[in-house]
């Protein structure tokens, strides 16, 4: 070939072949002609080649000032795709530590199963009150313990007064646990006490006495309201005889600096009673902990709803008729913690009209 195209000479497999006059000779010849690359072709191949280089050289710098400007960083964000939604652990099925027992939201009415109404009965000679049923009713959405002054006289014994008195005594009781009772009161007038303690089911022997001036019952006491000072106090209450009554006062709610009517709103109270302590909160907050063991009551107890008229020490006797104070309960409830071994001491009847089996862990 010739010397300027030499170089770029190329030869290719015998792809191409020819028809050399077909119609004469009606055959093929193959043949091999080298391609020539003249010097116009490697122009343009690196013109193009350079330029694709400069762009992608603009293309980097670019993308660079992007991501080094806070005012475009949102602009280039905007255009990933979003993360995934994390992934929450899943709750588990024990989530609290304490199973709900009992409870009683008082909605409609004061249910029989569960409850006994005094009536008739009185409770102490220092106390004025007679206890009716028809003081303790239930009224949107709250038990109700009505205390009445309906006739008045400096001596007790020519005056009326009422009130009312609920327990759940061998409908309900149980030992250990977390207890809770939501309540508020109205004024009371300096003379009534209104009262949510628990009781022995079964008070032991000890403790089987007559009266002699003071109580000598063993008592868990969540709210008792003082009537001078409008304060309420929690306390547990043991004892041998009555001259060694004892009583440890987990707290007075509210305190001096808290500037808080009971009869405001509601609040609740908390019991936490296990082998080893005893404490009791009002609205979240420790009052304290009774952390002496051989002091701890360890038999089952049962709720006592109430409020007394006068029956403590410089009560001054009403002598205005037609005072009239109340206590309201919203709910009370009675929880079991999960896998503490429960007693069997529970009220059958009580299972039995919530479908359980008396001796169900």
């Amino acid at each position: 070939g010739d010397g300027h195209s030499r170089e770029c000479q190329t030869h290719l497999p015998p792809m191409p072949w020819k028809h050399s006059d077909l119609e004469s000779n009606n055959d093929l010849e193959l043949t091999s002609k080298p391609l020539k690359c003249p010097k116009a072709v490697w122009l343009v191949s690196v013109i193009t080649v350079f330029g694709l280089l400069l762009v992608g050289v603009f293309a980097l710098a670019s993308l660079r000032e992007s991501l080094q400007s806070p005012s475009r960083i949102g602009q280039v964000i905007r255009f990933l795709p979003p993360p995934p939604e994390p992934q929450l652990p899943r709750p588990s099925p024990h989530v609290s530590v304490w199973e709900l027992i009992f409870e009683d939201n008082f909605d409609n009415i004061i249910d029989d199963r569960f409850w006994v109404v005094r009536t008739n009965t009185t409770h102490g000679p220092s106390e004025l009150q007679n206890y009716l049923k028809e003081n303790v009713y239930v009224e949107d959405g709250s038990l109700v313990i009505k205390s009445e002054v309906i006739s008045a006289s400096a001596t007790a014994p020519n005056g009326t007064y009422t009130s009312g008195w609920i327990e759940s005594k061998k409908k309900f009781f149980h030992q250990f646990g977390r207890w809770e009772v939501r309540a508020k009161v109205s004024t009371c007038d300096g003379f009534v006490i209104p009262s949510v303690a628990l009781r022995p089911e079964s008070p032991p022997k000890r403790q089987q006495q007559q009266w002699c001036g003071q109580s000598n019952e063993e008592e868990i006491v969540l709210m008792k309201l003082d009537p001078v000072t409008h304060t309420s106090s929690s306390s547990l209450t043991w004892g041998d005889t009555c001259d060694a009554n004892s009583t440890f006062v987990f707290g007075v709610f509210p305190n001096a600096d808290e500037p808080i009517d009971l009869s405001d709103d509601f609040h609740l109270w908390t019991l936490e009673w296990n082998i080893s302590s005893v404490t009791i909160a009002v609205d979240g907050t420790i009052l304290s902990t009774l952390d002496k063991a051989h002091l701890i009551p360890n038999h089952p107890f049962s709720w006592v709803i109430h409020s007394t008229i006068c029956g403590f020490q410089g009560c001054s006797i009403p002598t205005d008729t037609n005072k009239t104070s109340f206590l309201l309960v919203d709910y009370v409830r009675v929880f079991s913690r999960r896998g503490a071994a429960k007693p069997t001491t529970r009220s059958k009847h009580f299972w039995d009209n919530w479908g359980l089996n008396s001796q169900a862990s």
